[in-house]
């Protein structure tokens, strides 16, 4: 498959009421051994289209190959994909970009997560699902489900001042509007956010939000969310598929498996080249240092 094409493939080489997601075992020591699912970030390729911008200066100038051939389930350093939505937001000029790359989002551009979710049998389940799995989608992903005394709020639980990336902040309005989204592909179009939180100022297409989302906003917030009523949330979808949800589940825990072990090898080859100018080391100096077992 090539870097590009229209059905958003993108190439490039490179539960519980408060949860976090199962592969928290990923390093969090370094904004270089972090990475993005290349499909999640095709969605901004298609989103540059959109504004007329041509898609290859873009890429090229974020470090990627336009004219690669990879498997969609590869991944990008969170670093590229930070680059990406800076250029992006540069060339377009538009303050709500968020919502446009959201627009463009499917559930198959969330790998099996995007269709175990919308096989869950209540929104509340497929947001249980997200936290879950989120670091398929981004390794230094950092969600949690809580319950209010409304309903069920799903934030990003590291704020948009803290983010050790930088990320801009349409990276965040991009988020609460995929939640939304994919809610409303599960749901039906009639639904609605009881309420949307977002830590920037109102941007001048303030509107826009209330129009995406049906509700006003809530900018200059603490935090960056997005909650759902409880009769919303605990309300059975018509479009379950338990049988959808246990062969997507095992798809993505396959893959983050295998994507564990093939973390752990890279970090245990990149200690022993650092550490062989004073000899090979240990393999108890190894286990240690990188909090694993011998066995």
């Amino acid at each position: 498959m090539h870097f590009h094409d229209h059905v958003h493939s993108f190439m490039i080489g490179a539960d519980s009421q408060d949860t976090h997601g199962d592969m928290d075992k990923v390093s969090t020591t370094s904004t270089e051994s972090h990475s993005t699912l290349v499909s999640v970030a095709a969605t901004l390729v298609s989103a540059i289209e959109s504004y007329g911008i041509d898609y290859r200066s873009v890429l090229i100038e974020a470090g990627l190959d336009p004219d690669a051939v990879y498997k969609p389930s590869e991944r990008i350093t969170s670093l590229q994909f930070k680059k990406l939505w800076e250029i992006a937001l540069r060339e377009s000029g538009d303050p709500c970009f968020g919502l446009t790359c959201a627009a463009y989002i499917q559930p198959s551009s969330l790998h099996g997560l995007g269709l175990s979710w919308i096989a869950s049998h209540t929104l509340k389940e497929g947001l249980e699902r997200v936290v879950r799995f989120q670091k398929i989608l981004a390794t230094e992903s950092a969600l949690a489900l809580r319950e209010t005394d409304d309903g069920y709020c799903i934030s990003d639980t590291i704020s948009q001042k803290d983010d050790p990336f930088g990320f801009p902040a349409a990276v965040y309005d991009s988020f609460v509007a995929i939640v939304f989204r994919i809610c409303t592909i599960m749901m039906g179009p009639d639904i609605r956010p009881s309420r949307v939180c977002l830590e920037h100022a109102a941007p001048a297409c303030a509107e826009r939000f209330t129009e995406y989302f049906g509700i006003p906003v809530e900018f200059s917030a603490t935090g960056n969310s997005i909650e759902f009523s409880r009769n919303t949330a605990e309300l059975a979808s018509s479009s379950a598929n338990p049988e959808l949800t246990r062969i997507n589940d095992q798809i993505v825990i396959d893959y983050l498996n295998q994507f564990d072990k093939d973390d752990i090898v890279t970090k245990t080859r990149s200690y022993i080249i650092d550490h062989l100018p004073s000899g090979v080391p240990r393999q108890a100096d190894i286990a240690r240092d990188l909090n694993m077992s011998l066995r």
